[in-house]
C-alpha cells in the first residue's frame, strides 16, 4: 500500500486502498474470502457449491489471479474440468494464505472428484431427509465437514498428547499413540436427543432406551454418564474406491482407538461396491462393535443399490432414498 500521510481523511485513506486493489487486478478481502471457503472444504470445491453460497463470480475470478504483477507471485487457487465438473483447488500459495503452509497442493483425480462430492451429498441428505423428519421426535442434527470437522479432532488431538505424555498406564499409552497423528473422517454427524423421545414410528422412550434400539452398535452406551448425554457423535467414512485390505485394517483400528477414546460413539462406513465391501468386512467391519455399514443408494449419493448389504445405521435404514 502507498504512503497515506497526505490523506485528508479516513474515507480518502480508504479510497486510495481500493483504488490501489482495482489496479492490482483483485478485489482485496472478497478474493480472500473465496480461498478461506475453499480451504473450509479441505482444498477442492465446485465452482457450483461457491456461488450457492453467495460467493460472486468476479470475487472468484479474483483469487484466480496471482496476488501481485511482479512476475514472481503465485496464484492461490487453481481450476479445471473434471468428468464435466468446473473444479477450484488450493495451490500452496493457497494453503500458506490461510495459515496452513504444512499443506499442499493436490490436483483432483476423477477418484476424488467422485469422492468430493459425496461428502456434501451426505450432508444435503442428512439436512433434508432425515432432520425434517425428525423435528417432532425433538432429534436435531449437525453435519460437520472440512476445517470444522478438523478443528473437533484437533481438540481430541490435544488430549490424546496429553495422556500420552502422562504416561498413565501401557494399555493408554498404546491407544493414544495410535491417536496423535488424528482420525480423519469424512464429516461427523451430531444428532441431540432430548431425554423423552417419540420415535418416528410412534412410540415413547427414554433417551437410553432409544440408543438400545436404534444406536445397538455403538460401544458407549455402557457407560452410564455417557448413556445419558445429549449428543451422539458418528463418524461418517465414504469408501467409494478399493484400499488395499492393509490400509483399511490400519483405518479401522484407528477408528477403534477413537472409539475407545471418546472422540465419537460409532463409525458409519458408507460404501458402493462390492469389492470394497468384502475388503470392509474382511477388517471386521459389520461384525465389529461400533461400525455400521450405510449402502450409498441410500443416502443420495449412488442411484443403483448394492444388492450384497442393508444399511444397519438407523437414518439410513429409516429414511433411505428408496422410501
Amino acid at each position: 500500500m502507498k504512503d497515506n500521510d497526505n490523506a485528508l481523511d479516513l474515507d480518502e485513506i480508504f479510497a486510495r486502498i481500493e483504488d490501489e486493489q482495482s489496479k492490482d487486478g483483485k478485489l482485496g478481502s472478497s478474493a480472500q474470502d473465496v480461498v478461506q471457503a475453499i480451504a473450509d472444504k479441505d482444498g477442492l470445491v465446485l465452482v457450483d457449491e461457491l456461488l450457492r453460497e453467495s460467493q460472486t463470480k468476479a470475487a472468484i475470478t479474483a483469487a484466480l489471479l496471482p496476488p501481485n504483477n511482479d512476475g514472481r507471485s503465485k496464484p492461490k487457487l487453481k481450476a479445471g474440468v473434471i468428468d464435466g465438473q468446473h473444479l477450484l483447488w488450493l495451490t500452496s500459495s493457497g494453503w500458506s494464505s490461510v495459515g496452513q503452509s504444512n499443506r499442499r497442493e493436490a490436483p483432483p483425480t476423477s477418484a476424488r472428484v467422485a469422492h468430493r462430492l459425496s461428502i456434501p451429498r451426505f450432508a444435503s441428505w442428512v439436512e433434508h431427509n432425515v432432520a425434517p423428519q425428525t423435528i417432532g421426535a425433538g432429534i436435531f442434527w449437525n453435519v460437520a465437514i472440512g476445517n470444522q470437522a478438523r478443528e473437533f479432532i484437533e481438540v481430541h488431538k490435544q488430549t490424546a498428547w496429553s495422556m500420552a505424555r502422562m504416561n498413565v498406564n501401557a494399555e493408554a499409552a498404546r491407544m493414544n499413540a495410535s491417536l496423535l497423528g488424528g482420525v480423519y473422517p469424512d464429516l461427523i454427524v451430531v444428532s441431540n436427543l432430548p431425554e423423552a423421545i417419540h420415535t418416528p414410528n410412534g412410540v415413547s422412550m427414554s433417551r437410553g432406551e432409544f440408543r438400545d434400539s436404534y444406536h445397538s452398535r455403538a460401544v458407549s452406551w455402557q457407560d452410564p454418564d455417557i448413556r445419558e448425554t445429549p449428543e451422539t457423535i458418528t463418524a461418517i467414512e465414504i469408501e467409494l474406491s478399493a484400499k488395499s485390505t492393509p490400509a483399511l485394517d490400519a483405518k479401522v483400528r484407528q477408528h477403534d482407538a477413537a472409539l475407545s477414546a471418546g472422540w465419537w460413539h460409532e463409525v458409519a462406513w458408507v460404501v458402493d461396491d462390492p469389492d470394497v465391501l468384502a475388503r470392509l468386512k474382511r477388517s471386521g467391519v459389520g461384525v465389529r462393535a461400533g461400525h455400521c455399514i450405510i449402502d450409498a443408494f441410500d443416502v443420495g449419493i449412488s442411484s443403483i443399490p448394492l444388492a450384497a448389504v442393508q444399511s444397519d445405521w438407523w437414518p439410513a435404514r429409516t429414511f433411505n432414498k428408496g422410501k
